[in-house]
């Protein structure tokens, strides 16, 4: 993930009551909507269509994986992703759920 970007704020300028000057505000956002966010499945919204982008898995899990066609390129539709449930989401048209630790080892973004 790209590192936040400081944004300055101008305001009137104020003094606190203890001399601090308040005039200069400073905003860490963490990107711009114009940059792709990257993070794991099971990290993303309901609703927000992913794009895979990577598997972090070992042999066994990767093949796993592979088998229910999640390839990177694959675009995903997020159905339903609770905070200790699977993770339920659409590919071409048929709904499918991965359990939490496998959709922790995918990369997507979106």
């Amino acid at each position: 993930m790209q590192a936040a970007k400081t944004i300055i704020l101008y305001k009137k300028p104020t003094l606190h009551k203890r001399g601090v000057d308040l005039s200069v505000v400073q905003t860490k956002l963490p990107f711009s909507r114009t940059e792709e966010i990257t993070m794991y499945l099971s990290e993303v919204k309901n609703g927000v269509v992913a794009t895979v982008k990577h598997v972090d898995s070992g042999c066994g899990m990767y093949r796993r994986i592979l088998e229910l066609g999640i390839l990177p390129g694959t675009k995903l539709k997020i159905l339903q992703n609770i905070p200790h449930g699977p993770v339920v989401f659409e590919k071409n048209g048929s709904k499918m759920l991965l359990g939490r630790g496998m959709a922790q080892k995918i990369q997507v973004e979106y």
